[in-house]
Parts: structure tokens; C-alpha cells; sequence
């Protein structure tokens, strides 16, 4: 009787081990692993584009709200210089008072000062919206038509989509990694075509 248990739990064991031993067999074929990492580089590739343009575009946003103020700084100063140069032409303002007030302290110098230094964070903000063009443009097939808020949850799906693939071909489940690719629209924005 002992004997006839321990075949029937030698039985037991040797079936457990070898159903652990299928579970980790491939479902499909593994010959559309590489389809499916190239789609994952090439989403992880442009989500760190569309990222990026969007980081860029924040930054412009601040640099030009910056800019506008002290654009309007500048100008307002600039709008006393000129008045106080027009009361002097009209001797409504003495020479000596206006020297006082603009050229013994330095005003008028530091507000040339300011205005270079003004003249150039406008040349190197234009500079940066170059950049900008230049790097939206090679993303415009995903910019074209979205609002900031759409791209940042474009941006949100990719990640999601790279993740549930990985975890496909980690698990070696190619049939579920092409069932995940081909039913995704951002797959197919990206090129990725069943085959």
C-alpha cells in the first residue's frame, strides 16, 4: 500500500514539474519578437521627441513671458528718458536737472545697459525658437492637429503600450504582443502594420 502512494505522489510530482515546465513555453511565434522590439524602440525613441518639444515649448512660453516684461520695463523707461529730453528741448526742464537725474546716477547708462542685454536674450530667444521649429517639425506628423493637453496623453498611451509589450515578450507570449500592436491605434500611427 505504502508503495502505491509513493508512485501515486512520484506521479503527482512529476506532473507538476512537468506543467511548470509548459508554462514557460512560447505562445507563437518567436519570429516576431524583432517586429515587436522595433516598434518599442521605435515608440521609446519618439516619445522622448514629443517630450522633448514639449519641454522646449514650456520653456519658450517662460522666456517669452520674461521677456515681455521686461520689454515693458524697458519701455516705460524709456517713454521718461524721451519725456525728459522733450521738457529740456522745451525749457520746461533744466539741463542740470536732467544731467542730475539721468547721468550723474547712471540712469541713462544702465538703462542702455539693460536694452543690449534686452537686444540679446530677444537674438538668442529667436535662436531657440529656431531650434524648436526645426525639432517640431520632424515630430509634425504627431503634433499636427493636437493640443498640448491630446499630446501629452498621446505621450501617456505610448509609454502604457511599450509596457504591456514588454511584458508580452518578457513572458514570451508573441501572440499576445501582436494581439496588443494590432489593436493599437498608436501602434499604427507609428507605422506598425500587421504582416
Amino acid at each position: 500500500m505504502s508503495r502505491l502512494i509513493q508512485q501515486f505522489l512520484f506521479s503527482l510530482l512529476l506532473l507538476s514539474f512537468m506543467m511548470s515546465a509548459s508554462a514557460v513555453r512560447y505562445l507563437g511565434d518567436p519570429k516576431q519578437a524583432p517586429a515587436i522590439k522595433n516598434l518599442i524602440n521605435i515608440l521609446q525613441v519618439q516619445s522622448q521627441e514629443i517630450e522633448k518639444v514639449l519641454r522646449m515649448l514650456a520653456a519658450l512660453q517662460n522666456e517669452k513671458s520674461g521677456l515681455d516684461e521686461r520689454k515693458q520695463k524697458l519701455g516705460k523707461a524709456m517713454q521718461v528718458l524721451k519725456a525728459d529730453r522733450v521738457l529740456v528741448k522745451a525749457g520746461k526742464l533744466s539741463k542740470s536737472t536732467y544731467h542730475e537725474k539721468w547721468q550723474e546716477k547712471g540712469q541713462e547708462q544702465q538703462l542702455q545697459k539693460d536694452m543690449d542685454l534686452f537686444q540679446n536674450a530677444v537674438k538668442k530667444f529667436n535662436h531657440s525658437i529656431k531650434v524648436f521649429n526645426l525639432t517640431a517639425q520632424k515630430m509634425k506628423h504627431v503634433l499636427k492637429k493636437r493640443t498640448p493637453g491630446q499630446i501629452a496623453a498621446l505621450v501617456a498611451e505610448m509609454k502604457k503600450l511599450i509596457l504591456k509589450l514588454q511584458q508580452a515578450l518578457n513572458e514570451g507570449n508573441y501572440e499576445k504582443a501582436l494581439f496588443i500592436a494590432h489593436k493599437s491605434d498608436v501602434a499604427k500611427e507609428f507605422g506598425y502594420s500587421k504582416k
